[in-house]
């Protein structure tokens, strides 16, 4: 006869050995990249050199200046990033560009 408790313990004990061993693989897994260059194509076919910096989680694209690039959802093309209310959100100054004097954008934005 099968000692249930036994097996109940054993069972137990291996789903928690399993649960610990996923989570450490999954922590070690992670690759921090910085400043890693890619090449980008705007919709016009303009050519667009930025870096990447971020995790398997989390990528945000730069210049080489930190600032931060975003896609428009509205026309495809690759804009410096502002802060409005808490969201990213792209500028009126495509990233291919250099940006005017006098305009002040926040380097960094996340």
């Amino acid at each position: 006869m099968v000692n249930f408790n036994v097996l109940n313990k054993f069972v137990y004990m291996f789903r928690n050995i399993s649960v610990i061993l996923i989570i450490c693989l999954s922590i070690l897994q992670g690759d921090y990249l910085e400043n890693l260059p890619v090449n980008l194509q705007q919709p016009d076919g303009t050519k667009l050199h930025c870096f990447v910096t971020g995790d398997e989680y989390y990528v945000r694209l730069h210049d080489e200046n930190n600032y931060t690039i975003i896609q428009s959802q509205e026309d495809g093309y690759y804009y410096y990033a502002q802060l409005m209310y808490d969201e990213v959100v792209p500028t009126i100054f495509r990233a291919d560009q250099k940006i005017p004097q006098g305009i002040k954008i926040n380097k960094g934005i996340h």
